[in-house]
């Protein structure tokens, strides 16, 4: 966030002049989004570009149509993509976090674990892309009385009312464009910008690139800020300072079967993740689902939370854990063992 450029300013389309949206493309003070028809080499190990396929979010190679932001593309052809461009809208592009980022990560950095300003400044440094990414349509909330109902209702589609005991009520709706005139303190319309958002998360990736396609590193798993890899990072990448990554385990003997499920031994300890699943696995049933076709059900604790009732519940239900393939094609060996991935191939382009 802080060491990108971000759009800003008023968006310009280009429809049609591949050359043009070429030249905006590689023009380091601008920011657009790209409509391009994609070709990726099935030579790169990690592709950079994602793409939905039957309702998975994938990394493929292959050919296929696609929207992307600028700094993603610069970086695919450095990986080998090529592109033909068809349509763009583009800002003017600026690093506007660096002071926000500095100041609160400076406070972070100076306050103690569980003071509130450590509390206050993590959150704002974590919730800023969240909040630009919000959905600006989402139903508004307001205490009002009695007297101002009427006006809301007329100009307004009430999704909940609920009396308190102040005489007042809690209504929560969905506001039109007329509302704001007489209920401007009430009516704030969300300050998202999914420009800005989609800016932070194409910075991420391109940054995570850097590292998963680096040449001499083995890369055996990723996710959003995490890698798995068969040697240490060169020294100038690790460290406390923002942007640099913290060395977690060292394993000596490691299995990653599917996203957010993982395990490893290490000198002194076993470390298994599971996302979602509450009551822990041991690491050796773990290589067991290695084999082709194996599968591992336990219990696992789920709450429920219905909003309409303000009730939790609680339920046992089966959690079953396997190898998945959703995200990359899976790859055994002649004992049908688990033994790597390799990018999808998909051709929508024909």
């Amino acid at each position: 966030m802080k060491y990108f450029k971000m759009p800003v300013g008023n968006p310009t389309l280009i429809d049609g002049n591949h050359m043009l949206i070429e030249s905006i493309v590689k023009d380091s003070n601008k920011f657009s989004f790209v409509l391009v028809d994609v070709f990726c080499p099935d030579n790169i190990k990690a592709p950079l570009l994602l793409h939905e396929i039957n309702n998975k979010t994938v990394a493929p190679v292959g050919y296929w149509s696609g929207v992307y932001t600028s700094i993603e593309i610069n970086r695919a052809i450095e990986l080998g993509y090529k592109f033909n461009y068809k349509k763009c809208v583009y800002f003017k592009s600026e690093y506007i976090f660096t002071e926000y980022v500095d100041y609160y990560y400076d406070l972070k950095k100076n306050s103690g674990k569980n003071s509130s300003s450590y509390i206050i400044s993590k959150l704002m440094l974590n919730s800023l892309y969240g909040r630009f990414g919000m959905n600006p349509n989402l139903d508004q909330h307001i205490i009002t009385n009695k007297d101002e109902i009427n006006l809301l209702i007329e100009k307004a589609t009430i999704k909940d009312v609920i009396s308190l005991s102040n005489l007042k009520e809690l209504i929560s709706y969905h506001p039109n464009n007329e509302l704001s005139d007489d209920f401007p303190e009430k009516n704030k319309n969300s300050l998202t910008n999914i420009s800005i958002a989609s800016a932070i998360t194409a910075g991420a990736r391109v940054y995570m690139s850097l590292f998963k396609n680096m040449e001499g590193f083995n890369i055996y798993y990723s996710d959003t800020d995490l890698l798995c890899i068969l040697k240490p990072l060169p020294q100038e990448f690790v460290g406390p300072e923002l942007g640099k990554f913290k060395l977690e385990y060292i394993f000596d003997e490691a299995v990653f079967l599917s996203p957010k499920v993982y395990g490893g031994i290490t000198s002194n300890s076993e470390i298994v993740r599971v996302k979602g699943l509450k009551n822990p696995v041991k690491y050796n049933l773990l290589l067991t689902l290695l084999k082709k076709g194996s599968s591992l059900q336990t219990q696992n604790e789920i709450w429920y939370r219905d909003l309409s009732t303000g009730q939790i519940t609680i339920k046992d239900e089966i959690y079953t854990l396997s190898v998945t393939g959703n995200k990359r094609q899976l790859i055994y060996n002649e004992n049908n063992y688990f033994v790597s991935t390799k990018p999808i191939y998909i051709n929508e382009l024909n």
